[in-house]
């Protein structure tokens, strides 16, 4: 275990890293040992301070925040008011402008077609504009791209627009200068959960690519105190490091309290640490553990887990005459823990990083065991371009496949549904794991994934007394799904059958000898046998 104290990096460090992939590769970062202790490090809230609700790590209440119809609303309340104009009406013609503008998408409006009056420039349509406001970055596009100036922040937006600004420009807590793969979303989750820590901390981590990148002997990228035993026991080391520091707590030799939280990829956490996890959870240990859910093995060369999608290939669900990749859904963990009856338990994904934050940030306020699982991008492993990750991510919430949602003491709220439920396809070919899917033959794997994802979908939506898909799809206000064809691109296809002996620490640029077989792609999509 490193020493309860934080390292200092010694140099800059990047600002907006809750918004940006992680940056290429460089050279080992010097540390130095701080001379602070415990003692000056910053109080944790009181048990009453906890039970106050924060959003994304400030003191906002988190009622303050709501989705709001801002035709209706009365003015004054939210983030936004409606202009109005001089004889009274609201200035919004409903053009959607905003709405295009919102790179969150938390802005929904609605024209009423049928419904007007006035002609030309004067003429004013009926509708409505909702607002996400718990989702909202506060970045400003949409008030920009209104040309009618209808959208009026209140004091709460300029409020809450400071408060997010000042977060995004905290030190990142996983310092640059690992070896973390470029476009790699694990640093993204840490870096995002750590932010909504305000005291001390221990991190223990499980054998994976997040831990071999940021702890390479004598060096270390975590600020704060870091402990790493086996692959398997992430959960049960930590559980340890809490009950000691419980009972020194107890006994008057710690003044302060510590928060405890694990991270693990889903190797150590879907399959090898299942066992030491769920243990930790049923004992109610007071710590959170979060899963960086990348789908397989990829620190030892790309090799299946539970957690990998239908149909994927890998170096052990190889695509050939016997396998269309790998056979069978991925477990559903989330399910499993929320089995555990814990008082908080959450899905969430980097590239909304006010959902991930938010969520974070309740997790660490309750006493207990918490448990967030949380889609992480592998650019090696996905067989995808460094810069892709953030878009894919996004993509697999807007395909449903991973779906934005929380249990808290049982009760399943959706924090996020897409205003048009994506084809999974989408997802799936941009992806060289999925291109063998685009074989004639192999239509049915296609099916079978879609029907799987709707299922899960529907299934989740009457847990959160949502509304069914298919009514949500045929208002009149949705737009009508085409059929769907899925056309991998080329470069995809090339990269499919990487040799086995590859993983994150080799450099796999140079296969001009390697039997591409009925993988290699020609520039029109095609596959040679």
């Amino acid at each position: 275990m490193h020493p309860g104290l934080p390292a200092t990096l010694v140099g800059a460090l990047p600002a907006w890293y809750l918004f940006t992939l992680p940056q290429l590769r460089t050279k080992i970062v010097r540390f130095i040992d701080s001379e602070g202790d415990m003692s000056a490090r910053p109080k944790t809230p009181t048990h009453a301070d906890e039970q106050h609700a924060i959003l994304y790590g400030h003191p906002i209440p988190e009622n303050s925040f709501a989705v709001r119809d801002l035709v209706h609303k009365l003015p004054g309340g939210g983030l936004f008011d409606l202009r109005r104009t001089e004889d009274g009406a609201h200035a919004c013609t409903f053009c959607g402008a905003c709405q295009k503008a919102c790179p969150v998408d938390c802005v929904d409006v609605r024209r009423d077609p049928s419904r007007s009056h006035g002609k030309g420039k004067e003429r004013h349509f009926a509708g409505t504009i909702t607002l996400d406001e718990r989702r909202c970055m506060t970045c400003n596009h949409c008030v920009e791209a209104c040309r009618f100036d209808a959208l009026v922040p209140t004091e709460l937006y300029w409020e809450h627009r400071r408060r997010v600004q000042e977060l995004a420009h905290e030190t990142p807590q996983l310092s640059s200068g690992h070896g973390l793969c470029s476009g790699c979303g694990a640093s993204i989750v840490v870096n995002q959960v750590l932010s909504q820590v305000k005291s001390h901390y221990v991190v223990s981590g499980a054998t994976g690519c997040l831990e071999v990148s940021t702890t390479r002997y004598p060096y270390t990228a975590w600020k704060g105190s870091y402990i790493h035993t086996n692959f398997e026991n992430a959960a049960a080391t930590l559980s340890g490091v809490e009950t000691a520091f419980r009972s020194l707590y107890r006994r008057g030799k710690l003044e302060e309290r510590v928060k405890f939280i694990a991270f693990g990829g889903d190797g150590g956490t879907y399959d090898i640490g299942l066992q030491a996890l769920s243990g930790a959870m049923e004992r109610g240990h007071d710590m959170l553990y979060v899963c960086y859910d990348n789908g397989g093995y990829m620190n030892t060369g790309f090799q299946r887990s539970s957690a990998t999608p239908h149909g994927a290939w890998t170096t052990t669900s190889p695509v050939g005459d016997e396998l269309p990749g790998k056979l069978g859904h991925s477990k559903n963990l989330t399910e499993i823990m929320v089995a555990h009856r814990l008082p908080y338990v959450a899905q969430s994904s980097p590239h909304d990083p006010q959902d991930l934050t938010h969520k974070a940030s309740k997790a660490l306020a309750i006493e207990g065991p918490t448990f967030l699982n949380v889609l992480s991008a592998c650019p090696r492993g996905w067989r995808t371009d460094n810069d892709e990750g953030v878009d894919l991510m996004r993509l697999a919430t807007e395909t449903c496949y991973w779906p934005l949602f929380e249990v808290s003491e049982g009760v399943y709220r959706l924090t996020y549904r897409p205003r048009h439920k994506q084809p999974l396809g989408k997802w799936l070919e941009r992806q060289g794991r999925f291109a063998h899917l685009a074989l004639p033959g192999n239509e049915h794997l296609l099916e079978t994934l879609q029907e799987w994802v709707d299922f899960e979908w529907d299934l989740l939506l009457r847990k959160c007394d949502e509304i069914p898909e298919d009514q949500w799809d045929t208002a009149s206000s949705r737009h009508k799904v085409e059929p769907f064809v899925m056309h991998p691109s080329c470069a995809h296809l090339e990269s499919l059958g990487e040799p086995l002996t590859a993983s994150m620490t080799y450099t796999a640029t140079d296969w001009d000898d390697f039997d591409w077989g009925r993988h290699s792609g020609v520039c029109d999509g095609a596959f040679e046998d």
